[in-house]
């Protein structure tokens, strides 16, 4: 018997088991109880370091401020109470536990956003021509750049990370703005320093701003870029930018070139021909190029293309996820913000002798790099975890994919997240949340909920950004523009676009090309909103912003 054991192998074996196991082995009998009683925070202090919640058994419990953002942590005490706060997260995430909807910017032509969770505050561009950065508690601006300048360009991509800040001009170099706090003045950067022009408004902004210097930004660097260029990312230290022929990997503390991939462009393409570039995503090993006819993944080590995954497939995986017609059930706990959705899940045995000309939009890899997630034009999502295994041979696209179809086909995919082992992605039917459990049985099991609030067919093509933390779901949505139908009406048009089956049109070749509904995107003043996953856990005073006439139901 385990309890018969020393104490200290006890402890050691209890701290390597699931998270939702521990917390509830101490009902199994009274000894065990007592066991836990005694030994409490022995016990998940050890578990707490075995799943990398904690760095080492060193880490005291006020540490955790400056491990995790503060509205994680806010009112943990104990290392139980770290992870109680980590399953009731996880149980809102998929829709099992309370969340709430808080509007975030006073600016209502927010574009691209960024949100610091550690430190804070949210910063975004607009359409107008501005950086903002704003707290993310209050929604008080702390700094902003270009106000009433229109110094940056309207509907900027901003990148942040670390501290740093990056956005483009319109001649496509990179501004770098690093914070304030962490500006060494005897240090700067010299391979690739600002000019006046950010030297000179960072000036202006100063004088514009509070007097208090959180939240402020000085520039750094100013990146020229060889080529013309059009997509970036951003994953500390280094900002990947992709031209037509060619992507370069910029190391931003220093502001150096530190490698060029050539030949991003097929050999096999007609003479003047080119492929778009719609994506790119960056690991500590791979740099990842959303093409027109695929995914191309290169090497940081040698820049050599090392996997192609077509968009031209019919089958990706051996398992098939699709959506099932939902209705709202009692078993939903009314203060959710999400709906589980049901999933339905089906083995592929067909021989895949279909091309279908489908388009990635958009690729992300997980922190680890072993994980990769595509989205493909109409309402696809490609989960292929471990793929690492397919550059190496030891496993084929088809036993390692999973092919997810989020609603009807015949509606598009407007923007992909991918944090904290969570998925985000919005098409023009609906904002979804995918919870992959890849540790459960294999097939992976997926939880799916869609967010009840933003529906609107108007207006789910104009999301231009959606980001993910610990915490949070945070997109902008128009402002006092919300769907004219109730839920129930809402739902019911969700389920009849399920309906719809894939509508395709014959090449000559005999190929496929996907013939979806056409996207009218409504451009309307636009604020950040999120679905808070922890704020109703430690506020009981919370109250959801009435966006969504729910309380008709």
């Amino acid at each position: 018997m385990l309890s018969q054991l020393p104490v200290e192998i006890v402890l050691c074996t209890f701290s390597h088991l699931p998270i939702t196991a521990l917390v509830e082995l101490r009902l199994v009998s009274k000894e065990w109880k007592a066991l836990f009683d005694e030994n409490d925070e022995a016990i998940f202090h050890q578990a707490a370091v075995y799943h990398e919640y904690i760095p080492s058994l060193a880490t005291m419990i006020f540490d955790l401020p400056l491990l995790y953002p503060k509205r994680y942590v806010m009112g943990v005490t104990s290392w139980r109470a770290l992870f109680r706060r980590v399953i009731d997260i996880s149980r809102s995430w998929e829709g099992r536990g309370p969340s709430i909807i808080t509007k975030h910017s006073a600016d209502t032509r927010v574009h691209r956003f960024k949100v610091d969770e550690q430190a804070g505050y949210i910063i975004h561009t607009s359409s107008l021509g501005s950086l903002t950065v704003s707290d993310l508690s209050s929604g008080q601006i702390l700094w902003e750049l270009g106000c009433g300048m229109r110094y940056v360009r309207r509907y900027a991509h901003c990148e942040y990370g670390e501290g740093y800040i990056m956005f483009d001009r319109y001649d496509g170099s990179k501004e770098v703005w690093r914070r304030a706090c962490d500006f060494d003045a005897d240090t700067p950067c010299t391979a690739s320093p600002p000019d006046i022009l950010q030297i000179e408004s960072s000036a202006h902004a100063r004088r514009l701003s509070q007097t208090d210097t959180r939240g402020h930004f000085k520039p750094w660097a100013l990146l020229r870029m060889p080529v013309p260029t059009r997509a970036y990312r951003f994953v500390y230290p280094i900002l990947l930018v992709a031209g037509t022929e060619a992507a370069f990997l910029w190391d931003v503390p220093s502001g150096r070139l530190v490698l060029t991939i050539e030949g991003l462009q097929p050999d096999d393409l007609p003479v003047d021909g080119t492929l778009n570039i719609n994506y790119v995503e960056l690991s500590d090993r791979h740099a990842f190029i959303c093409m027109t006819d695929g995914l191309r993944v290169f090497s940081r080590e040698s820049g050599a293309c090392v996997l192609v995954i077509p968009s031209t497939k019919d089958i990706y995986g051996e398992w098939a996820y699709s959506l099932g017609p939902t209705q709202y059930s009692i078993d939903v706990p009314m203060d959710s913000a999400l709906l589980p959705l049901i999933v339905e899940r089906t083995r592929i045995h067909g021989v895949d002798n279909r091309v279908i000309h489908d388009t990635y939009v958009a690729a992300h890899v997980s922190s680890c790099g072993s994980n990769l997630v595509c989205m493909l034009k109409n309402s696809r999502l490609i989960i292929i975890y471990g793929f690492e295994r397919l550059i190496s041979g030891t496993a084929t696209l088809r036993e390692i994919a999973l092919d997810v179809q989020l609603g009807s086909p015949m509606y598009s995919s407007v923007y992909l997240a991918f944090e904290h082992g969570r998925i985000g992605m919005v098409t023009t039917t609906g904002v979804f949340v995918v919870c992959p459990d890849f540790d459960s049985a294999d097939p992976p099991h997926l939880d799916v909920c869609r967010i009840l609030t933003f529906t609107s067919r108007f207006y789910l093509p104009s999301t231009s950004c959606l980001q993910m933390t610990r915490t949070g779901l945070f997109l902008n949505w128009p402002v006092h523009s919300w769907d004219p139908m109730d839920l129930e009406d809402g739902m019911d048009w969700f389920n009849e676009t399920l309906e719809e089956p894939p509508c395709y049109i014959e090449q000559e070749d005999g190929s496929l090309v996907p013939d979806a509904h056409p996207v009218f995107e409504t451009r309307s003043s636009s604020a950040i909103y999120e679905v808070n996953f922890v704020r109703s856990l430690y506020d009981p005073e919370a109250v959801q912003v009435d966006l969504s006439r729910r309380s008709t139901l």
